[in-house]
């Protein structure tokens, strides 16, 4: 019996009984707990007077259903087994669960045309749960996984015909669906970067604001790393985060520490302000601004600046003095462009003290009094193709053949096999089918490396497939990032002089020339060591 005031309700009881239209009461009392001096506000043979509340049938968004919850892992690790979800449906008998790379695509109207198997799951397209807890499936995981969050909600209904229908997080309250944090590697650690004052940012493999962050010029050599909340914050002793990210105020950017580093170095040897006019650029950004298809402020290596203290042609000096003769450089009115492209090239805006020929001249004459210094950007290196070697000739036995790899400057690679070479060619695409041609990127998504050299095996349902061909031809192509431009190491137009496995029940050489990613004889040891039996 209860003896405290106001009485709440228990909320499984709640949840048994909601559904009615009305739900009807009355007051019992007592002097004691063995019912002495009895009285009830509504007597049996009265019950058609007894007071009642009204039950809506439209819950506000905000407020889902008593003890409805989904709990998902705070972080999980790449390499781990699928997230496991702990349900409570809160007295439904049915279930389903919706996992997002972005929160916002939990809004139907304004995201769902957005929605596509890389970016979202929803339970429900293979029919409602009713059993718990819910584990993600494996193949649904592979293709979500290489994003930096997971957000999720949960559905209910009492039936499959989705009755009484609730959920965790409305559409109109995307923003607020909770996440599980996704560590890259095996022991959870994630990639990072350093400024010179020491700040730490996060790389970022996947961007979640539906911005074009890609980086079709410098393939990604600069990572994207996440600014927005710390925009104020000094990533050089006169520089701050808010300087160098885009001008539009964009979540995620790409900054060089090296063009940091340089930029101070300029600032120190002019002794007072230098002004950043722009630094990085966005796709979206660039093409809003103007700017060259191929501008290297999308790489995050550049930056406009002006010092007032310094004539642009002064200022010009100081950066060649102090970034090296491999820059970009752009003489205007007021200021200069500055960036890490690599290789020496000059030009001029309108309105600059030089003509087009002049600056040019002046940029080679100063860089020959300089002594044509390169500086010793760890950064920048040249484009350096990926290799891939297989062994010359495989016998078809049961053990699919393994393949030697050197990934070059990126992080993640897939592999391409195919029984004619014209199959790596785009044009050829529709030809493409399981009997003929594999690529890892389907099967496995993008294979992130460990190290510079690793091996990849075939595998062995591939194999199966494919060991009846004379001849299979392979290549690699390597990404800084997932959604970043692939490099090859034979593009589609070299595609006739692909390397190839001669599949046999013997044993030959092949010509020299089809072994030339790496030294002849190496190669052959290669062969020797790993796949020759």
């Amino acid at each position: 019996m209860e003896n405290v005031t106001p009485y709440n309700l228990p909320a499984d009881v709640w949840d048994r009984l909601k559904q009615a239209d009305n739900l009807f009461y009355r007051l019992h009392v007592a002097n004691d707990v063995n019912w002495s001096n009895h009285d009830v506000t509504v007597t049996d043979n009265q019950a058609d007077t007894a007071p009642s509340v009204q039950i809506l049938a439209v819950s506000s968004p905000s407020s889902p259903a008593t003890g409805l919850s989904i709990k998902g892992p705070d972080s999980i690790s790449r390499s781990s087994q699928p997230p496991v979800f702990q349900i409570n449906t809160g007295g439904r008998s049915f279930y389903a669960v919706e996992v997002a790379t972005r929160a916002e695509l939990f809004n139907t109207g304004s995201h769902g045309s957005e929605r596509n198997s890389s970016n979202f799951y929803a339970s429900w397209t293979a029919g409602l749960e009713n059993v718990t807890p819910y584990n993600l499936p494996a193949d649904v995981w592979d293709r979500l996984k290489q994003a930096d969050n997971l957000f999720y909600r949960l559905h209910v209904a009492n039936d499959v015909n989705w009755s009484n229908h609730d959920v965790t997080v409305a559409d109109s309250q995307a923003d607020t669906a909770p996440s599980i944090q996704i560590m890259s590697g095996t022991t959870g650690s994630e990639k990072t970067i350093t400024f010179p004052s020491g700040s730490t940012f996060r790389v970022v493999d996947t961007p979640q604001d539906g911005i074009d962050y890609s980086d079709p010029v410098g393939n990604g050599t600069v990572p994207l790393i996440e600014v927005r909340d710390r925009m104020q914050e000094n990533i050089s002793k006169n520089f701050k985060v808010k300087e160098l990210a885009a001008t539009d105020g964009a979540r995620y950017a790409r900054i060089s520490p090296e063009l940091v580093a340089g930029l101070q170095r300029i600032r120190d040897r002019v002794g007072s302000a230098v002004v950043l006019n722009s630094g990085y650029r966005h796709n979206v950004l660039n093409e809003t601004v103007g700017g060259a298809d191929e501008s290297q402020h999308i790489t995050g290596r550049a930056a406009n600046i002006r010092a007032s203290a310094k004539s642009p042609l002064d200022l010009a000096r100081i950066a060649l003095e102090e970034l090296g003769c491999d820059i970009g450089i752009g003489l205007g009115r007021n200021s200069i462009h500055v960036d890490l492209r690599g290789q020496l090239t000059s030009w001029r805006y309108e309105g600059a003290e030089l003509s087009e020929n002049e600056f040019d001249q002046w940029v080679r004459d100063t860089c020959q009094q300089l002594g044509r210094r390169h500086s010793e950007r760890a950064e920048y290196s040249e484009r350096v193709l990926p290799k891939i070697i297989g062994p010359e000739v495989y016998v078809a036995t049961d053990e699919a053949p393994a393949f030697y790899i050197e990934i070059g400057p990126n992080s993640y690679y897939a592999v391409e096999i195919a029984t004619h070479t014209d199959l790596f060619s785009s044009q050829y695409e529709a030809e493409r089918n399981p009997g003929n041609f594999y690529s890892s990127l389907e099967r496995e998504g993008l294979i992130e490396a460990h190290g510079a050299a690793t091996t990849y095996t075939l595998p062995k349902e591939v194999w199966e497939r494919l060991r009846g061909e004379k001849r299979l031809y392979y290549r690699i192509a390597t990404s800084a990032m997932p959604g970043s431009n692939m490099l090859y190491s034979t593009t589609d137009q070299q595609a006739a002089n692909a390397p190839w496995i001669e599949i046999t029940g013997g044993r030959q050489e092949r010509e020299e020339f089809a072994v030339s990613p790496l030294d002849l004889q190496a190669t052959r040891k290669a062969d020797e060591n790993l796949w020759r039996k």
